[in-house]
Parts: structure tokens; sequence; C-alpha cells
């Protein structure tokens, strides 16, 4: 699967510890972010003023069944079954989104308690990057978003990687975004 990473920094490969030097926001969870879509790539990469702006385009393993997870959608049975393997019984609450699934079982590896709407309810970076471990050890690849909320059932997703080895940098661009931070057309730069 190609997807687009989008960045002020030059490198050539990824490493899971340098996460939070970017915009240091995990949303959506801990991996390293992308997206099926150019140009959000390079939306991402504008975020910094005064910066070389680059988009990286990654190959990646594509997706299964059992090696992703949909924020918005149930997690695979088998991703259930393996997680419920490790830590126990996940309420049904939990398993209704991936989301949830996510921030639930983040919150019990970081020993918190309470009722499923609270372990539901939010999660600190730190729970964010136990479960990313958590489901990367389970066998899980990616944490997996719409690209567009008005538009979920498009096919253009965002990703956040959890495995800095199954990317393999395909080429990086030097972007220009105009005035507003939107990606100006065919004024690519190839870098690698």
């Amino acid at each position: 699967m190609i997807v687009y990473h989008g960045t002020t920094s030059k490198f050539d490969h990824f490493d899971l510890t340098h996460l939070g030097e970017g915009e240091g926001k995990s949303k959506f969870g801990v991996g390293h972010y992308a997206s099926t879509v150019y140009a959000t790539a390079a939306l991402y990469a504008g975020k910094c003023n005064g910066h070389t702006k680059y988009v990286y385009t990654l190959d990646i393993p594509d997706l299964t069944d059992s090696n992703h997870i949909v924020s918005a959608k149930p997690p695979h049975k088998a991703i259930i079954e393996k997680a419920e393997a490790q830590i126990g019984q996940i309420p049904d609450e939990a398993k209704s989104s991936g989301k949830y699934f996510r921030k639930y079982i983040g919150n019990l590896l970081l020993g918190n308690k309470g009722t499923v709407k609270k372990m539901i309810g939010s999660l600190s970076t730190e729970g964010e990057i136990k479960v990313s471990k958590f489901l990367y050890e389970i066998g899980v690849l990616y944490l997996v978003w719409a690209q567009s909320q008005a538009c979920p059932d498009n096919g253009q997703i965002n990703v956040a990687i959890l495995d800095d080895n199954i990317i393999k940098i395909k080429k990086i661009e030097i972007v220009e975004l105009d005035e507003k931070g939107k990606y100006v057309n065919g004024s690519n730069q190839l870098v690698k």
C-alpha cells in the first residue's frame, strides 16, 4: 500500500524514538502518521512555517482484517480474542469501536480503574504509548481512521504505523504550499 508522510525533517529511515517531535499530537494513537492522500501529508508538512517541507512516499504492507484497527469500527474478532487472551474480558462497549478499544486497553495497562465510560473516555500520552506497544505485540500494525469525517467510506484513510521496520521510503519530495497552507500542484522537487 502506498501512503504519504509530511514533515519538515529529512531522514533516511523511520524511528519510533522520534515520536512527538513533529506536531506532537496522538489523537488517533501513537505511531508514524501517514495518509493515502498526498495533499493531506503536504498539509502536515506545512504546519511549521519557515522550514523546508517534505512529503515522503512510503510503501507499507497492505491492510488485512487482523493487522489494523479502525477508529470508528469494531475491531476484528481475531484482534479482540488476542487482546482478551492477554488482559481478560473486555466489555462490549469498549469493543464497539477501535477508538474505545484502544483507550480502554491503554487505561487498563496504566492500572486505571473506573466505569467503562471513564475507561473509554480519554487516554494520556503514556497510555497511548503503552497501548500501541501492546497492540503491536498482538499483531496490529496500524491504527486507521477516515481521511475525511464527512466522507468516511470514500476509501481515503490516514494511518498510524506501529512498526518502523515495515516502512519502505520510495521517494522524498520538497513541496510548496500557498499562503493558506494548501499544496501547490506540480511544484515538487525530488530529493530521493
